[in-house]
């Protein structure tokens, strides 16, 4: 696998795709099969997870992105929105979003953009990452949404085609500075989500949507570490005692 290593890269998806399309007027597919995505408290790279592109749709797909081109699947799952500019992680950076011109996600950026339910995500300090993880959700335990780009990669050995996506990231909010980490998912609100998934909108559009999320509605709190050990088919670790606070809930005043 390569992985890129902007983030830490885990969330949840705990609720029925019904609840996730009713609150967010989405439309949950009649061929999705809801027995190969349970709840996942600690969603892992390459483990499925449901997300919508721009049909508005919910579908499977396998968190680490592969572009189309791929000779090997890719698991890229952060795409960063200021591409190789901001190399500091400035939160008040106002050039210009480099994801654009990345060879690996310019056509997904042009149509293929999703975005990806969540009702939690974890991040740990620069440093430490999961090895110190915190738990990041809305005070009111409400799902959201989080930016995302998908891509249908084949794999040349067998024909067999695979459904991949990738969460965009921006750099820190207040909230994430409190955790200690230099990145954050780009996470979107409800009534500005129309926008990332309307086909015809343009980049300076886009562009203005790819900034840290108002963090005043979000709170945050330690869990245990081993939530931050990988989650595979081969090694479960999916336990929802683990997202228990291991420590004193913090926000943003």
């Amino acid at each position: 696998m390569v992985f890129d290593s902007i983030m830490c890269g885990r969330f949840a998806q705990i609720r029925h795709s019904e609840k996730y399309a009713k609150r967010f007027g989405l439309k949950a597919s009649d061929n999705l099969d809801l027995d190969v995505i349970p709840a996942n408290y600690n969603t892992d790279i390459g483990n499925p997870a449901l997300i919508a592109g721009q049909d508005q749709v919910l579908t499977k797909s396998t968190f680490g992105f592969s572009p189309g081109w791929a000779e090997k699947q890719m698991y890229l799952f952060n795409a960063r929105s200021e591409g190789d500019f901001n190399p500091a992680n400035d939160s008040q950076y106002a050039g210009p979003m480099g994801i654009f011109d990345k060879p690996s996600f310019r056509q997904a950026m042009k149509t293929q953009r999703a975005v990806v339910p969540v009702d939690y995500f974890l991040e740990g300090p620069e440093k430490e990452k999961l090895k110190k993880p915190f738990l990041i959700h809305r005070k009111d335990e409400e799902p959201f949404l989080i930016a995302g780009i998908w891509s249908l990669w084949e794999d040349k050995t067998n024909g067999e085609k695979k459904h991949t996506f990738s969460i965009l990231t921006t750099a820190q909010n207040e909230l994430l500075a409190k955790v200690g980490h230099h990145r954050s998912p780009l996470v979107l609100p409800d009534h500005l989500a129309k926008i990332w998934l309307d086909p015809n909108a343009g980049k300076e559009a886009l562009s203005q949507l790819m900034i840290p999320f108002d963090d005043q509605d979000f709170e945050a709190y330690p869990i245990d570490p081993k939530a931050g050990k990988r989650n595979t088919t081969a090694n479960p670790n999916n336990d929802p005692s683990l997202m228990i606070p291991v420590g004193p809930v913090f926000s943003v005043l």
